[in-house]
């Protein structure tokens, strides 16, 4: 892979990881749900799901979890709100 090509793919992975993390609060907040909420029905600990929320690379696992949760498709998480 190249310089241009190494810089777009930087860059699209910050947006999705972007999206992912807006989503989230937004279903959260939409749910009444917290943190706390969202980690014991995870099985994680607050701690655990805020720093996924913080510095978010997620796999695809933790996605599908995330999805599981909320009770969405885990595509819906990586796609931008306004693009629904």
């Amino acid at each position: 892979m190249r310089g241009k090509q190494k810089r777009q793919v930087v860059t699209r992975t910050h947006e999705l990881s972007e999206t992912f993390v807006d989503n989230i609060h937004y279903l959260m907040k939409k749910r009444g749900l917290t943190h706390t909420d969202v980690a014991e029905k995870l099985g994680q600990n607050r701690s655990w799901v805020s720093a996924i929320l913080a510095r978010s690379n997620p796999t695809m696992q933790t996605v599908v979890k995330f999805a599981l949760v909320l009770d969405v498709d885990p595509v819906k998480l990586l796609t931008p709100r306004r693009k629904r």
